[in-house]
């Protein structure tokens, strides 16, 4: 007995998976590419407000001596008590 297999659906469902594929990636690509709609002078939560009255506002973003932007982790992690 020969077996006849049909390989052109097994070839345009790879084609269409690639496609497919190809187009999310291309998307997430695109979305990845727009600004923050959040910025660094904005007041993001009441406990930011708080502290910004109370003059023991951290800033988010410190220079290190190569000038190159950190998250400021510890002025903002730590106990003010």
């Amino acid at each position: 007995m020969h077996r006849v297999t049909d390989t052109t659906r097994c070839r345009t469902t790879g084609r269409t998976i690639a496609w497919t594929v190809a187009g999310l990636a291309a998307a997430f690509a695109l979305a990845g590419c727009r600004q923050s709609p959040i910025t660094e002078n904005d007041v993001r939560s009441p406990f930011d407000r708080y502290d910004l009255i109370r003059d023991e506002f951290a800033m988010p973003y410190l220079q290190d001596e190569y000038g190159r932007k950190r998250p400021n982790l510890r002025g903002r992690l730590i106990d003010r008590r």
